[in-house]
Protein backbone atom coordinates (compact mmCIF):
# COMPACT_ATOMS: atom_id res chain seq x y z
CA UNK A 1 0.00 0.00 0.00
CA UNK A 2 1.35 3.43 -0.98
CA UNK A 3 1.85 6.07 1.68
CA UNK A 4 -1.17 8.37 1.87
CA UNK A 5 -0.56 12.08 1.24
CA UNK A 6 -3.71 13.39 2.94
CA UNK A 7 -5.49 12.62 6.22
CA UNK A 8 -8.99 13.46 7.42
CA UNK A 9 -9.13 14.53 11.07
CA UNK A 10 -11.58 12.14 12.74
CA UNK A 11 -11.23 13.71 16.19
CA UNK A 12 -8.66 15.81 18.01
CA UNK A 13 -7.90 16.89 21.55
CA UNK A 14 -5.05 19.06 22.70
CA UNK A 15 -2.58 16.17 22.90
CA UNK A 16 -4.13 13.40 20.78
CA UNK A 17 -5.40 13.16 17.24
CA UNK A 18 -7.16 10.47 15.23
CA UNK A 19 -6.57 10.55 11.49
CA UNK A 20 -7.90 8.56 8.57
CA UNK A 21 -5.67 8.32 5.45
CA UNK A 22 -7.30 9.59 2.25
CA UNK A 23 -6.02 8.70 -1.20
CA UNK A 24 -7.08 11.82 -3.11
CA UNK A 25 -7.30 15.48 -2.11
CA UNK A 26 -10.78 15.80 -3.59
CA UNK A 27 -12.00 13.08 -1.21
CA UNK A 28 -10.89 14.97 1.92
CA UNK A 29 -13.38 16.55 4.30
CA UNK A 30 -13.21 20.12 5.57
CA UNK A 31 -10.68 19.25 8.29
CA UNK A 32 -7.61 17.45 6.99
CA UNK A 33 -3.82 17.44 7.16
CA UNK A 34 -1.14 16.85 4.55
CA UNK A 35 1.62 14.28 5.06
CA UNK A 36 4.10 17.12 5.61
CA UNK A 37 1.93 18.58 8.39
CA UNK A 38 1.56 15.14 9.99
CA UNK A 39 5.32 14.66 10.08
CA UNK A 40 5.90 18.17 11.48
CA UNK A 41 3.57 17.31 14.37
CA UNK A 42 5.75 14.31 15.24
CA UNK A 43 3.01 11.81 14.45
CA UNK A 44 5.17 9.37 12.49
CA UNK A 45 5.60 9.01 8.75
CA UNK A 46 3.48 5.97 7.99
CA UNK A 47 -0.23 5.40 8.46
CA UNK A 48 -2.75 2.77 7.44
CA UNK A 49 -6.32 2.69 8.65
CA UNK A 50 -7.88 5.10 11.12
CA UNK A 51 -5.48 5.53 14.04
CA UNK A 52 -5.16 7.67 17.18
CA UNK A 53 -1.76 9.00 18.19
CA UNK A 54 -0.12 11.44 20.57
CA UNK A 55 0.94 14.86 19.28
CA UNK A 56 4.43 14.23 20.59
CA UNK A 57 6.03 17.51 19.56
CA UNK A 58 3.50 19.46 21.64
CA UNK A 59 3.89 17.10 24.60
CA UNK A 60 7.67 17.29 24.38
CA UNK A 61 7.58 21.09 24.50
CA UNK A 62 5.30 21.06 27.56
CA UNK A 63 7.42 18.50 29.43
CA UNK A 64 10.60 20.43 28.63
CA UNK A 65 9.12 23.48 30.34
CA UNK A 66 8.15 21.34 33.35
CA UNK A 67 11.70 20.01 33.65
CA UNK A 68 13.13 23.52 33.50
CA UNK A 69 10.87 24.54 36.41
CA UNK A 70 11.97 21.79 38.80
CA UNK A 71 13.23 23.63 41.91
CA UNK A 72 16.93 23.48 42.68
CA UNK A 73 17.72 20.49 44.83
CA UNK A 74 14.56 18.66 43.76
CA UNK A 75 14.18 15.84 41.24
CA UNK A 76 10.49 16.07 40.33
CA UNK A 77 7.57 18.36 39.60
CA UNK A 78 3.79 18.00 39.32
CA UNK A 79 2.40 17.86 35.77
CA UNK A 80 -0.49 20.29 36.16
CA UNK A 81 -2.14 19.47 32.83
CA UNK A 82 -4.44 16.54 33.60
CA UNK A 83 -5.35 16.09 29.92
CA UNK A 84 -1.70 15.41 29.11
CA UNK A 85 -1.40 12.87 31.91
CA UNK A 86 -4.58 11.10 30.73
CA UNK A 87 -3.30 11.01 27.14
CA UNK A 88 -0.08 9.34 28.29
CA UNK A 89 -2.08 6.82 30.34
CA UNK A 90 -4.52 6.04 27.51
CA UNK A 91 -1.73 5.31 25.04
CA UNK A 92 0.48 3.64 27.67
CA UNK A 93 3.34 5.91 26.59
CA UNK A 94 6.39 6.35 28.80
CA UNK A 95 7.65 9.94 29.01
CA UNK A 96 11.15 8.54 28.41
CA UNK A 97 9.97 7.72 24.87
CA UNK A 98 9.46 11.46 24.37
CA UNK A 99 12.28 12.93 26.49
CA UNK A 100 15.14 10.56 27.47
CA UNK A 101 16.14 10.19 31.13
CA UNK A 102 12.72 11.07 32.50
CA UNK A 103 9.93 9.05 34.09
CA UNK A 104 6.37 9.64 35.24
CA UNK A 105 4.68 8.34 38.37
CA UNK A 106 1.04 9.42 38.40
CA UNK A 107 1.07 13.14 37.66
CA UNK A 108 4.64 13.66 38.86
CA UNK A 109 7.50 14.08 36.37
CA UNK A 110 10.97 13.00 37.45
CA UNK A 111 14.44 13.70 36.17
CA UNK A 112 15.76 10.18 35.96
CA UNK A 113 19.43 10.03 36.87
CA UNK A 114 21.12 7.26 34.95
CA UNK A 115 22.96 4.76 37.10
CA UNK A 116 26.29 3.66 35.76
CA UNK A 117 25.85 0.17 34.41
CA UNK A 118 28.45 -2.52 34.25
CA UNK A 119 30.04 -2.53 30.83
CA UNK A 120 28.22 -4.97 28.53
CA UNK A 121 30.45 -7.64 27.05
CA UNK A 122 28.02 -9.86 25.13
CA UNK A 123 24.61 -9.88 23.45
CA UNK A 124 21.80 -10.23 25.99
CA UNK A 125 18.30 -11.63 25.79
CA UNK A 126 16.96 -8.06 25.77
CA UNK A 127 19.09 -7.32 22.68
CA UNK A 128 17.75 -10.41 20.92
CA UNK A 129 14.17 -9.64 21.94
CA UNK A 130 14.61 -6.04 20.80
CA UNK A 131 15.79 -7.16 17.38
CA UNK A 132 12.78 -9.46 17.08
CA UNK A 133 10.56 -6.48 17.94
CA UNK A 134 12.14 -4.49 15.11
CA UNK A 135 11.36 -7.25 12.62
CA UNK A 136 7.76 -7.37 13.86
CA UNK A 137 7.48 -3.58 13.50
CA UNK A 138 8.81 -3.85 9.93
CA UNK A 139 6.15 -6.45 9.08
CA UNK A 140 3.39 -4.39 10.68
CA UNK A 141 4.40 -1.23 8.85
CA UNK A 142 4.30 -3.09 5.55
CA UNK A 143 1.00 -4.78 6.43
CA UNK A 144 2.51 -8.25 6.16
CA UNK A 145 1.29 -11.12 8.30
CA UNK A 146 3.52 -14.19 8.58
CA UNK A 147 2.76 -17.22 10.70
CA UNK A 148 6.00 -18.84 11.80
CA UNK A 149 6.54 -21.77 14.13
CA UNK A 150 10.11 -22.27 15.24
CA UNK A 151 12.06 -23.78 18.07
CA UNK A 152 12.08 -21.05 20.72
CA UNK A 153 15.43 -22.26 22.00
CA UNK A 154 17.24 -21.57 18.71
CA UNK A 155 17.58 -17.80 18.83
CA UNK A 156 20.37 -17.74 16.24
CA UNK A 157 18.10 -19.29 13.60
CA UNK A 158 15.35 -16.81 14.46
CA UNK A 159 17.66 -13.93 13.51
CA UNK A 160 18.78 -15.73 10.33
CA UNK A 161 15.15 -16.34 9.36
CA UNK A 162 14.10 -12.67 9.54
CA UNK A 163 17.37 -10.96 8.53
CA UNK A 164 16.85 -11.13 4.72
CA UNK A 165 13.69 -8.99 5.03
CA UNK A 166 15.39 -5.66 5.76
CA UNK A 167 18.69 -3.93 6.41
CA UNK A 168 19.43 -2.80 9.94
CA UNK A 169 19.18 0.86 8.89
CA UNK A 170 15.68 0.19 7.56
CA UNK A 171 14.71 -1.41 10.87
CA UNK A 172 15.95 1.64 12.78
CA UNK A 173 13.86 3.93 10.58
CA UNK A 174 10.74 1.82 11.10
CA UNK A 175 11.27 1.90 14.88
CA UNK A 176 10.51 5.64 14.95
CA UNK A 177 6.81 4.87 14.45
CA UNK A 178 6.47 2.45 17.35
CA UNK A 179 6.93 3.44 21.01
CA UNK A 180 7.63 -0.19 21.93
CA UNK A 181 10.75 -0.07 19.74
CA UNK A 182 12.49 2.60 21.81
CA UNK A 183 16.01 1.68 22.90
CA UNK A 184 19.06 3.36 24.36
CA UNK A 185 22.08 4.09 22.21
CA UNK A 186 24.18 1.21 23.57
CA UNK A 187 21.29 -1.21 22.97
CA UNK A 188 21.19 -0.22 19.29
CA UNK A 189 24.91 -0.98 19.09
CA UNK A 190 24.45 -4.52 20.45
CA UNK A 191 21.36 -5.22 18.34
CA UNK A 192 23.31 -4.24 15.23
CA UNK A 193 26.13 -6.58 16.26
CA UNK A 194 23.60 -9.39 16.60
CA UNK A 195 22.03 -8.51 13.25
CA UNK A 196 25.45 -8.69 11.56
CA UNK A 197 26.43 -11.91 13.35
CA UNK A 198 23.44 -14.08 14.40
CA UNK A 199 25.81 -16.54 16.09
CA UNK A 200 26.11 -14.00 18.92
CA UNK A 201 22.51 -14.74 19.97
CA UNK A 202 22.38 -15.69 23.66
CA UNK A 203 21.83 -19.33 24.46
CA UNK A 204 18.73 -20.36 26.36
CA UNK A 205 19.57 -21.08 29.98
CA UNK A 206 18.80 -24.66 30.96
CA UNK A 207 17.37 -25.55 34.33
CA UNK A 208 19.68 -27.56 36.53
Amino acid sequence: MAQAEFFDIVQQTEYMIELNPVENLEDCGDDFLTLEEVEEMGLGSYWYGSSKRLIKNKIKAYLAVCLSEIPKGKKSIIIKDNDLVEALKETETAVSDIIPNTRRVGNRLFKHTKVEKKAQTEVTYRNWSGLMNLFQAFLRKNEVTISVTMNATNRENAVKCFKPMATFETLKTVADDYSWCSYEEDEWVWMEKLYNDPSLAPLVKTKK
